[in-house]
C-alpha cells in the first residue's frame, strides 16, 4: 500500500523537520527496519496520535513485512 501512495503524482515524504512546521493534528514519523521514514498525519492532536502511528507500525510489520519499526510523534514531544 505504500509504494502505491508513494507512486501517486504529488505525493512527498515528509521528515520531522517538515513536519514540525505542518499545522493541526498529530504527527508522527515512523521509521521501519530498512532505514525507510513514514510521516503520518492523524486528525487527532493527543495521545491518540502515538496509539494510530503504533498501530500502523504493527500494520506495517504483520502486513507489509518490515522486519522492524519505530515511531516518534510531536505530542510526545519530538525524539522522547
Amino acid at each position: 500500500m505504500l509504494q502505491n501512495i508513494l507512486n501517486l503524482e504529488g505525493v512527498t515524504v515528509l521528515g520531522k523537520k517538515q513536519l514540525s512546521k505542518v499545522n493541526g493534528g498529530g504527527h508522527c514519523v515512523l521509521t521501519l527496519g530498512n532505514g525507510q521514514t513514514i510521516a503520518l498525519l492523524t486528525s487527532a492532536d493527543d495521545s491518540s496520535a502515538s496509539d494510530a502511528a503504533n498501530a500502523e507500525c504493527v500494520n506495517q510489520i504483520i502486513n507489509e513485512g518490515a522486519r522492524s519499526c519505530r515511531y516518534d510523534c510531536d505530542h510526545d514531544g519530538w525524539g522522547q
